[in-house]
């Protein structure tokens, strides 16, 4: 449980440091201890970082990531970019409940993000004017989608709502 809003939560983490990406795999021989991470040096060294339940953990496995790599490294993402991956990341985190109150707390913290979006923000310094333009895009399509997963869920059950969103996806990706 949790491990695709870590995912996610490292992706949108790791734009902002050259030459980490992360990528998807298997329980890594710690079931039961997740979420999970592993990070690995070009060295071939590697951490194995388990219990990664908040975005806070998930910043903390990018900065031991990016000293590994480089031990002067300092990961620096604005303040403002970090407020809109939280809104995504606690979104995501109340989705998976089954309760309505954490449903519509989802749907809350997902219509903020992508208000949110909506607004110019800093971009990582390594990405040109249309990367991040597409990142934004991309950004826009992945919230709309959680929230009318959200909106459509059993719990909420606002079939417009989440048609109205599926609609919004469709112009971002026809």
């Amino acid at each position: 449980m949790g491990s695709q809003t870590l995912l996610s939560d490292l992706e949108d983490l790791c734009a902002w440091v050259e030459n980490v990406q992360p990528r998807s795999s298997g329980c890594m021989g710690a079931c039961g201890m997740g979420p999970n991470a592993t990070s690995a040096a070009s060295d071939g060294h590697g951490s194995l970082h388990t219990g990664i339940g908040t975005l806070d953990e998930a910043l903390r496995v990018l900065q031991a990531v990016a000293r590994q790599a480089d031990p002067t490294c300092s990961v620096s993402i604005p303040d403002e970019v970090l407020a809109r991956i939280e809104l995504r990341s606690d979104g995501d985190r109340l989705a998976n409940s089954m309760d309505p109150v954490d449903n519509a707390e989802a749907e809350l913290h997902f219509t903020q993000a992508i208000d949110a979006e909506q607004i110019p923000a800093p971009v990582p310094g390594h990405l040109s004017a249309e990367q991040a333009e597409r990142r934004r895009s991309d950004q826009l399509r992945k919230l709309y989608m959680l929230r009318s997963n959200v909106r459509g869920s059993q719990a909420l059950q606002n079939y417009d709502g989440a048609i109205a969103d599926c609609d919004r996806v469709l112009e971002f990706a026809p």
